[in-house]
């Protein structure tokens, strides 16, 4: 006999094509429900048990919402309880995301003004000798000279263009360990 299997993550629900429903008992696993079903159709009805649909909240999780409101008015007991509880968590206020510099810093981005600077800052030291450390080179002292800047628009920071010995390097405008002559 085919059956809809509806499991969440604390009860599970069987629905068979005849329309008989059958749910799990407290504290029962998925497994030991299915197990225990099958049994009984196999022993009463003298069947076996088919899954025709198996329906996860893991499932139901990925749909949209538009997908699962779709689906909320001929769902069955289970099936709506795990629906609704995922429109709730879904519909629940998100935190605001913070612009930031870097993945997981939390640091706001730089105004358009601080850029501005920035970038007039480095246009009067293009051409200058410069002292700065490397993280490439262990931390070693390197000097240089600015050829260029560079603005990264996706976190607004302006950086210089730095020539080593031909290698370009690149560091941001107003860094600490950037020594300008």
């Amino acid at each position: 006999m085919k059956a809809t299997f509806i499991t969440s993550e604390y009860s599970a629900e069987l629905i068979l094509e005849n329309g008989q429903v059958f749910r799990s008992k407290a504290q029962e696993s998925s497994e030991d429900f299915y197990v225990r079903i099958a049994n009984k159709i196999d022993e009463e009805l003298l069947d076996l048990l088919e899954i025709s649909e198996e329906i996860t909240e893991q499932k139901l999780n990925k749909l949209p919402l538009d997908a699962l409101s779709e689906r909320l008015p001929g769902a069955r007991q289970l099936e709506t309880e795990i629906i609704q509880n995922i429109l709730k968590s879904k519909d629940a206020p998100k935190a605001p995301k913070v612009t930031s510099n870097r993945a997981g810093t939390g640091e706001p981005k730089p105004s358009e003004e601080q850029v501005l600077q920035w970038q007039k800052e480095g246009k009067a030291n293009k051409g200058k000798t410069v002292f700065f450390t490397s993280k490439n080179a262990d931390g070693e002292i390197l000097e240089g000279s600015i050829r260029g800047l560079q603005t990264d628009k996706r976190v607004n920071f302006v950086y210089y263009r730095i020539l080593v010995e031909g290698k370009p390097y690149h560091k941001k405008v107003g860094s600490k360990d950037l020594r300008i002559v």
